[in-house]
């Protein structure tokens, strides 16, 4: 027996502690580049949330999202970037990179237009990206619509993306 002389509160002790270090390993394993590690510790993380009650840990959910949409998207694991992005997103309507994160993996899928739906989720957030406006031009030129295409590249070409012109020439 613990301390305190009652094995549930031990437990928990322990599983508050853990909790919150999970989360720190699953943060520095992203910005590490590690992201199998991370991978590991969020779902750990996540796993040992759902089996306690710890509201003041609650903040630590919406960056475990974030980390674990990120590990996945650097893995080349598509589908469960998309799953964790959305899972972010709901939480924070408001984030650019997520949704030009989730934008990154609908394209890998080939899912354009849901794609083309983030980015003008993100152009909501920031006009002023010019990588959105070349993304959304390749997206159109995709679907086929050059017109759309062209209009969106020009808008990158005004922002300073000399790149977009190139496409421009070369595709619509």
């Amino acid at each position: 027996m613990g301390l305190s002389g009652n094995k549930s509160n031990d437990k928990a002790s322990v599983d508050y502690v853990r909790i919150n270090l999970l989360a720190k390993l699953g943060e520095e394993n992203v910005e590490s580049g590690k992201f199998r590690e991370a991978i590991n510790y969020i779902h750990e993380f996540f796993e040992l949330m759902s089996r306690n009650s710890f509201p003041d840990l609650q903040h630590l959910i919406q960056p475990c999202y974030f980390n674990l949409a990120l590990s996945y998207s650097n893995s080349d694991d598509h589908e469960n970037a998309v799953k964790y992005w959305t899972k972010f997103i709901q939480s924070d309507k408001s984030n650019f990179d997520a949704y030009f994160e989730r934008c990154q993996s609908y394209f890998e899928l080939n899912k354009i237009n849901e794609a083309l739906q983030d980015i003008e989720s993100a152009l909501k957030i920031n006009t002023r990206r010019s990588d959105l406006y070349i993304n959304k031009g390749i997206g159109y030129l995709k679907l086929g619509d050059k017109f759309e295409a062209k209009s969106a590249l020009s808008m990158a070409v005004k922002l300073g993306n000399h790149d977009a012109q190139q496409y421009i020439d070369k595709y619509c």
